[in-house]
């Protein structure tokens, strides 16, 4: 049996005599693994993708039903989503707690948290391969500091690249802020590693999107559900809300 199968089985309840969590929720790459959001940051904002209505167009959970999924504290789930709200992965609305309702962010191309953190994953693909066999993986392991430090984002190298991409969304800089980006990684390892890279960022651009377009080629992005054949949603819940007694 395939994992994917599996998994879908899992999330229909078949293997449990009684099971409260049916359904799944999609949760790509690129966000999961996203640089400078924290886990349980994503995991308030997987919640919120999972009680998304397409009907409505929001999500309606209270921070009590949030925080009894997630075992936390709801005092913690409200700091997850103000933090969602301003690295703009979602939008909300009304008043406190109860009453709000939550959009998740259909713009995410956009979003300078993903956009940086692909790029950062990029470049340590193409460093990967200029590195000399005999480093091993220790490189990788120091290159951590570069990305989870416990200060603010205004007081490392990382952050203040956020910061310089913001201001730079749309504008023709924006371009010039990637580069600086990628050549300060660059640096970065060789200082790390006390070994000279020779990477011409332009032409590993130009061949990574080449590729791209290549494995796009004849894809359709409509997915089939293996779920009873039931048209595949952001979302899928097949359960009743134990605490929508909280809402």
């Amino acid at each position: 049996m395939k994992l994917p199968d599996y998994l879908m089985i899992l999330a229909e309840g078949a293997d449990f005599e009684i099971c409260s969590n049916r359904g799944y929720v999609i949760t790509p790459n690129c966000v999961r693994r996203c640089i400078r959001v924290p886990q349980e940051e994503k995991l308030v904002l997987f919640e919120i993708y999972s009680h998304y209505n397409d009907e409505k167009g929001y999500a309606f959970p209270t921070q009590q039903t949030l925080a009894l999924y997630l075992g936390i504290s709801a005092s913690t789930v409200s700091k997850h989503l103000k933090s969602l709200e301003q690295k703009g992965f979602i939008k909300s609305r009304g008043g406190k707690g109860k009453s709000k309702i939550y959009f998740p962010s259909f713009d995410l191309k956009n979003n300078v948290y993903l956009i940086l953190s692909e790029w950062f994953f990029f470049a340590i693909s193409v460093i990967r391969k200029k590195l000399h066999n005999s480093m091993g993986a220790e490189w990788a392991n120091q290159l951590l500091q570069f990305v989870n430090v416990k200060i603010s984002t205004e007081n490392d190298l990382y952050g203040k690249f956020l910061i310089k991409l913001q201001k730079e969304m749309g504008f023709a800089f924006e371009e010039d802020v990637i580069l600086e980006f990628l050549n300060c990684m660059k640096e970065y390892v060789e200082q790390l590693t006390m070994q000279s890279l020779d990477i011409n960022w332009e032409k590993e651009i130009k061949t990574a999107i080449e590729k791209m377009k290549e494995s796009k080629k004849g894809k359709t992005y409509k997915r089939k559900s293996t779920m009873n054949n039931r048209k595949p949603t952001l979302s899928s819940n097949d359960y009743d809300d134990p605490f929508d007694l909280l809402g």
